[in-house]
């Protein structure tokens, strides 16, 4: 897993006015996807910086656990009814104003609105930040009516890079006041592959250039690709990098020629066709050609 938060994010949260030292992140979540291990990087990352914070979770969640292991400090809630979680919030707005906690981060759509009842109820001087991992372009009128209603509470929106921000702008009411563009970054040490056969034979499998920095991504039908693509061009403008782009079709999700083909021409489009690698992967069965990418690539 790539971490997508940037020193400058750390920073941020790192460097707050006295008096407003103290960061609550809260993350309900039962998954172990994107989202929850984006959450627990950077609680380790706070943390070890000194950041005082406390991590809300649900109670025996992996994310809890996994915390736990880490030595993050954990506050932890059980999984209740609609009318217990009036109480919970309740409970927990009182716990944050007795640490004198102001800051609160979310890093999921499904937190936005019980973060926002502590905030409203009673009001307090709450500030209210999200980190971005989930599109919400696909979202159906009924949610996106629920999203902006929920934004309402919101003080800063951190969104991973500039295309994602502009779709916040373009299908909510999120003010550009509240939109903050925080770029991806990884760390030098995931793009290190101690097993240099490995990767020789992944590469050959996937007839990719043997001695070329590789991130690979899979295609999974979101917008991951895309994603990736921006990403490889700003490494490019503002960096000067030479990296390469592997996109391969996911285990679970055949290729579909429509969106390969909105993906190469994406690719024209961005002057990128010499550094970007498109593998359908229908030539063997997925799941070999899945083992290849990962000793091929950064993924």
């Amino acid at each position: 897993m790539v971490p997508y938060s940037t020193p400058e994010m750390l920073a941020l949260m790192e460097d707050a006015p006295a008096g407003k030292g103290a960061l609550a992140i809260l993350c309900f979540s039962q998954d172990w996807q994107g989202p929850e291990q984006q959450t627990l990087w950077l609680a380790i990352q706070l943390h070890e910086k000194g950041r005082v914070l406390t991590l809300i979770v649900r109670d025996g969640s992996v994310l809890h656990q996994q915390a736990q292991a880490q030595g993050i400090p954990c506050l932890a809630y059980p999984e209740v009814a609609f009318p217990a979680k009036l109480w919970t919030a309740v409970h927990l707005g009182r716990w944050l104003r007795q640490q004198a906690i102001e800051l609160l981060l979310t890093t999921r759509l499904a937190d936005l609105g019980f973060a926002g009842l502590i905030k409203r109820w009673p009001p307090s001087k709450l500030l209210l930040i999200h980190r971005q991992f989930e599109s919400i372009c696909s979202r159906s009128w009924p949610r996106r009516w629920w999203l902006n209603w929920q934004l309402k509470a919101v003080d800063a929106w951190l969104s991973p890079l500039a295309r994602s921000g502009q779709q916040m702008l373009t299908h909510t009411t999120l003010s550009s006041r509240q939109l903050w563009v925080v770029p991806p970054a990884t760390l030098l040490s995931y793009f290190t592959n101690d097993d240099g056969n490995a990767r020789r034979q992944g590469r050959s499998l996937l007839k990719l250039p043997a001695a070329a920095q590789l991130i690979g991504v899979l295609d999974h039908g979101g917008d991951g690709p895309a994603f990736a693509l921006e990403v490889l061009y700003r490494l490019q403008q503002e960096h000067n990098s030479d990296a390469e782009l592997v996109v391969l079709s996911s285990p679970a999700t055949p290729p579909d020629p429509v969106r390969w083909a909105a993906l190469q021409e994406l690719t024209q489009q961005l002057h990128l066709s010499h550094r970007v690698h498109l593998r359908p992967c229908t030539t063997r069965p997925r799941p070999f050609c899945f083992t290849a990418l990962r000793r091929a690539a950064t993924s």
